[in-house]
């Protein structure tokens, strides 16, 4: 089967040769430092300088550039990539600009429009910007005398993509061994009676096609009912049945009768979403009901008339902007092929898994009868049609209404009169806890429970919902899309709620699968458990969880909390000790036309992308074989940028997304496998700012600020005694192939442990610690602080490796390597145990030195392994 995305994530290039020029100089420089380096001195610009260069000469060259994306990227690119990778030094900049965005807008005391401000930060990220004024975003129009019932006349007249439920005037009577059926109170014959067979009622398919309206095509032995966007197949004399290319369990099967094709009467209505069908033993008659439209509409209404007409009219627009966003989700799909809705569907749902799905042949076989052929290709196209300004216009009044909606619930009050200048005043305050309501939409239920019950919502019922008090339970695919549900909300207000979904669920808990998923959750203790797509994340979507207190815990597998494929996916946490959880591409991840964001702005939190090395009977799912970490898995996590990689398979290359985690203030923990806490891979961008606290890091390889092949990363922690663990390789400040990775601290007392010990024995790679190797740029910068260094790899500390491939007329010996390590300030201690064989006069950093370390040069004139501790000194990239 071919995979729609493949691991290649390859760490070796093709074997260098290397051109004859003079060594570049290594080991303890003698410069004088005492008096070169003053309290104003440019310590980059220093160093550079002892290369006879400048900041305008160290970087990847534009030609390189604009070749690498063209061939590389299909032209899917984030908008901020070129600039950065162009001009190396401006993206901290870039970076500090991304996170005082999200670190500050968050809290909007003024209007409330935090979840607005992040979602139009985010939007920014993927190169688009629609609703950027509030003024300018539509307010929905009710009706003010029948604000629900106008609303849903409106809903009930649009066809949402991937297929909606079926609403018909219709109430069928047959009776056993008759072949007489009464239609809506006329009598009409079917082909044959209803009969019953192996115990099962089975009836005629030609005539149920008719009485409910059905195009039917019947080619032996496959049968396939169709009407609007409802496409039901089955297969004669076979179990089970697909709608909308879903596989749905049936124990019976349609079989010939007497010349005819019949269907279990059960397996039929259930395929059409028909659930009102009653049996009477005595007269052994079926009655089938299913409400016409002005029925339905009638029973929502008539549940209304001790609502205020105030909290109608905000339940009216809020309604009516879900069916906006179902209006401009076609409008930014309107050049998908007819009919692929479903396949596009679950491509995003399967989009990422791990290898131990692969070895399940049960669930691979499915994948290959769901997987279109032209799965790939299928995304591509969509990738450059897809239409993200209509996305997000659409999404704009949906975030609106629910803000205007939890400004109500935050202060409930009824209409107010009007003083002598037409001014409104305040009204009354609204008891709602005594107003529980649901109405009944094309996209499903709508729920309003005002009271203070624990209530349980399945989630394959509601679109959206509204809970004021209680301790709830959200099951299922609750707060997330669905074909024919192309927007789901959930706004719940009080109480400590669960979340919680399984793997039979596509999405769930604010997720935007194609669509829209929101979830807001005001107050409380809250636990969100889920299987894959959930807790703020996208795929062609937009998807936004925003939890705003509380000690919360946040569980998943893959593409979870703020990730984020071709779209926004946002998880914002306010306040609470929280812990985040998942297996891999999460927790602020972005792929190709994505942007991922996690913003947690108090408490002391735990962030774990499980490594997988405990217990890997159970965690060990997707390993990092790949001469990475054989022990640990593949994580993509706490801000990760991935793209796709086509030159090693099909060709159909995108450039990466945006993965951005900000923790504002607290002693917070992070933990991940290969791939983490600010990394990139194919042109794409990782971001990890932790503002306040002592916090500790631990990952295996290409972690903290560690990059390969384009990718652009930067980990900054502002303030605190920080540790910083990293097992193996290419990491804090480490860069390979075309990467730009920073790493900043800007204060406190920090260690760097970077071996992993076993047996007694300490062990690691390299390239860690402003270390770069094959044109690319690693700097790790520490501005303050009495720091420790322990390291036993001689790659390490501002190291520089070139190689180029075939010389000298390899692109890449005209590029830039340069690796650069830099302390300021304190008394620092440097423990680096070296491996046999090392350079002669290879150095031994000390407190208040310069060293540089190159080996293999390509080209000597554009190699730079520097390392610089001194007590004076600014960094103009560390003071954003």
């Amino acid at each position: 089967m071919k995979r729609l995305l493949v691991f290649i994530l390859a760490l070796a290039l093709v074997a260098p040769s290397f051109a004859k020029a003079e060594e570049p100089p290594i080991g303890t420089m003698p410069y004088p430092i005492d008096k070169e380096i003053t309290e104003t001195t440019d310590l980059v610009g220093y160093a550079l300088s002892k290369q006879n260069v400048t900041r305008e000469d160290a970087h990847t060259s534009r030609e390189t550039i604009d070749n690498l994306i063209k061939r590389s990227c299909s032209g899917i690119i984030a908008p901020h990539f070129v600039q950065c990778w162009e001009d190396p030094y401006y993206f901290p900049r870039f970076v500090k600009r991304v996170t005082n965005d999200l670190s500050r807008n968050w809290n909007d005391p003024r209007n409330g429009l935090g979840i607005y401000n992040i979602l139009l930060s985010s939007e920014v990220r993927t190169g688009y910007l629609a609703g950027g004024f509030p003024a300018y975003i539509p307010t929905m129009q009710v009706d003010e005398k029948d604000p629900i019932g106008s609303a849903l006349r409106e809903m009930h007249k649009f066809e949402p993509l991937g297929g909606a439920r079926m609403i018909t005037k219709s109430t069928i009577i047959l009776t056993i061994g008759s072949k007489e059926v009464i239609v809506n109170g006329q009598k009409k014959e079917m082909s044959v009676e209803a009969a019953i067979i192996k115990g099962s009622t089975f009836l005629p398919l030609r005539s149920l096609s008719e009485i409910f309206g059905f195009e039917l095509v019947y080619k032996k032995p496959d049968i396939k009912l169709s009407k609007g966007n409802l496409v039901v197949e089955m297969t004669l004399d076979k179990p089970g049945y697909t709608v909308n290319g879903e596989k749905k369990t049936s124990s019976t099967s349609p079989t010939l009768y007497k010349g005819s094709v019949v269907v279990p009467v059960r397996m039929f209505t259930e395929s059409i979403g028909i659930m009102d069908v009653n049996y009477n033993a005595q007269t052994k008659q079926f009655t089938i009901r299913y409400d016409d439209i002005d029925t339905v509409i009638k029973k929502s209404v008539d549940q209304l008339k001790d609502v205020p007409l105030k909290l109608q009219r905000l339940v009216a627009e809020y309604m009516l902007s879900h069916l906006y966003a179902a209006k401009y989700q076609k409008l930014a799909l309107r050049k998908l092929p007819k009919g692929r809705f479903n396949d596009l569907y679950n491509l995003g749902r399967y989009q990422f898994l791990s290898e131990r799905d692969y070895q399940n042949k049960e669930f691979v076989d499915m994948l290959n009868k769901t997987f279109p052929e032209d799965a790939t290709q299928l995304q591509d196209d969509i990738a450059h049609d897809f239409d993200f300004n209509d996305l997000y216009c659409g999404g704009m009044p949906l975030v609106m209404s629910t803000i205007k909606m939890k400004q109500f619930l935050n202060e409930p009050r009824d209409e107010g009169k009007k003083d002598d200048q037409g001014r409104e005043l305040l009204g009354p305050i609204m008891n709602i806890t005594k107003y529980k309501f649901e109405l009944e939409t094309p996209f499903g239920f709508f729920a309003f429970n005002g009271g203070q019950d624990d209530n349980t919502y399945d989630g394959n019922k509601y679109f959206a919902i509204v809970d004021y008090n209680g301790d709830d339970t959200y099951t299922g695919p609750a707060g997330g899309t669905l074909p024919g549900r192309p927007a789901a909300s959930i706004i719940d207000w009080k109480g400590s709620d669960k979340y919680t979904s399984t793997k039979d669920d596509p999405c769930s808990q604010g997720f935007g699968m194609l669509g829209y998923g929101f979830v807001t959750d005001h107050e409380g203790n809250d636990t969100y458990k889920s299987y894959d797509n959930s807790q703020g994340g996208c795929f062609f979507g937009i998807g936004l969880l925003w939890d705003e207190s509380g000690n919360d815990s946040f569980s998943g597998r893959n593409m979870n909390q703020g990730a984020a494929s071709f779209g926004v996916g946002n998880l914002v946490n306010i306040g609470g000790n929280d812990s985040y959880y998942c297996f891999q591409v999460g927790q602020a991840f972005g792929f190709s036309g994505g942007c991922g964001v996690l913003v947690d702005t108090d408490g002391d939190d735990k962030y774990v992308g499980e490594p997988g090395k405990s217990n890997s009977k159970d965690n060990l799912i997707n390993p990092a074989t790949g001469g990475h970490d054989n022990n640990r898995n593949y994580s993509f996590v706490q801000g990760a940028g991935w793209g796709r990689r086509g030159d090693m398979s099909d060709g159909h290359g995108w450039g990466g997304g945006v993965g951005a985690l900000v923790d504002v203030t607290g002693n917070d923990w992070y933990e991940c496998g290969v791939y983490g806490q600010a990394t990139g891979y194919w042109y794409g961008t990782g971001i990890l700012n932790d503002l306040e606290g002592d916090d500790h890091y631990e990952g295996s390889f290409f972690v903290q600020s560690g990059t390969a092949h384009m990718g652009l990363t930067e980990l900054v922690d502002d303030k605190g005694n920080d540790t910083y663990k990293v097992w193996k390789a290419i990491s804090q400040g480490g860069a390979h192939d075309f990467s730009v990775s920073w790493f900043i601290d800007k204060e406190g007392n920090d260690n760097y442990l970077c071996y992993e010990e076993e047996n007694g024995q300490k062990t690691s790679g390299g390239v860690l610690i402003g270390a770069a190797i094959t044109n690319s740029l690693g700097l790790h910068i520490d501005m303050a602080g009495d720091d420790k260094y322990e390291l036993v790899n001689s790659s390490t500390l501002g190291y520089c490796l070139m190689r180029t491939g075939a010389v000298p007329d390899n692109y890449r010996y005209e590029e830039w390597t340069l690796g650069l390590m830099i302390d300021r300030g304190g008394n620092d201690t440097y423990t680096r145990t070296l491996e046999p064989n090392v350079p002669e006069g290879w150095p031994v950093p000390a407190n208040n030195s310069v060293w540089r370390e190159v080996t293999q040069p390509g080209n000597p004139a554009k190699s730079l392994g520097f390392g610089l501790d001194v007590e004076k000194g600014i960094v103009p990239e560390a003071q954003w």
